[in-house]
């Protein structure tokens, strides 16, 4: 037998004592945890260092959901959008109103990430230009 020490979010610990079988499956998840936890932070670190260094990543959406914000009249940006095709309605539809990321768009077209990133730069350059004529 061994014990598990708890830890629960106000604080408080508790010391479980359970099986060896299951101390085990409990250390490989611990394991897998720190892992990813890492590499995580390890990917957060180095965006940070090229902020840190004054690199600054523009962000499209962005600009786009600001000038959306921005516009008085909700429905001049609907009508941009009936300006686009089926398939860029489509994206816009996934990114800014179900939240989709752009790698999960990706994955389902089975293309790159960065193709999805062009088509979306190219649908955010078109709709700012359709909602500067308005």
């Amino acid at each position: 037998m061994k014990n598990i020490n708890y830890k629960f979010v106000d604080g408080t610990t508790k010391t479980i004592e359970v099986e060896d079988k299951f101390y085990e499956e409990y250390e490989k998840l611990e394991r897998e945890t720190k892992r990813l936890d890492r590499k995580e932070t390890r990917r957060h670190i180095s965006i940070n260092v090229f902020e840190e260094k004054g690199v600054e990543f523009e962000d499209e959406s962005v600009d786009l959901e600001n000038s959306l914000i921005n516009k008085e009249n909700k429905n001049q940006v609907l009508e941009a959008i009936k300006k686009l095709g089926p398939k860029q309605q489509k994206l816009i539809l996934d990114v800014f109103y179900k939240g989709k990321t752009l790698s999960e768009i990706a994955k389902f077209n089975k293309v790159s990430k960065s193709a999805i990133t062009q088509r979306m730069q190219l649908i955010l350059r078109k709709l700012k230009k359709i909602l500067k004529n308005f």
